[in-house]
């Protein structure tokens, strides 16, 4: 038969991790509700075959849970067209917690040449508030040194959202 003692640390134990549970998937789901802004655009480089942006973003996390951004690989669509792959596997961007206001800046290339070569363009210049953006694939995160390379990224956007 247990013990008075081992059955009240079976139970203490049980709690604690039960506790720890709840606290992380609470703080999962608060991080659905990471917001971010366009701060700034860059032009680093510019010619007819190639555009490379650098794109400064303003992401405020709700969570108490910080994280860092380790890498990630990327499909820009506008209008459902891929204009652009966005990749960068050796990233070390930190995103704090709390509400707090963390910069993260990454890459961007595209070819003006692709877009003017198709009906995108008219698209775009005829209807730009509605022109919706897509960003979809993969991020890279860590957390308590533990890497999660793999965490799907799908987010849409309104071009009126950069202006």
């Amino acid at each position: 038969m247990l013990s008075l003692r081992t059955t009240l640390l079976a139970i203490g134990g049980v709690g604690f991790a039960y506790g720890i549970f709840r606290f992380y998937r609470t703080q999962a789901l608060i991080l659905q509700d990471i917001t971010f802004k366009v701060k700034k655009v860059d032009v680093i480089e510019s010619s007819y075959q190639n555009v490379k942006l650098l794109i400064t973003l303003s992401v405020i996390n709700p969570s108490e849970i910080n994280f860092t951004i380790t890498g990630y690989d990327l499909d820009v669509l506008v209008n459902g067209a891929k204009v652009s792959e966005v990749n960068n596997s050796k990233l070390n961007e930190r995103v704090e917690g709390m509400g707090q206001n963390s910069r993260v800046q990454f890459y961007a290339t595209f070819s003006p040449q692709q877009i003017l070569e198709t009906d995108l363009i008219v698209g775009v210049l005829s209807n730009l508030a509605n022109t919706n953006i897509r960003v979809i694939g993969k991020v890279g995160i860590s957390k308590f040194g533990f890497p999660f390379p793999d965490y799907p990224l799908d987010l849409s956007l309104k071009l009126q959202d950069f202006i």
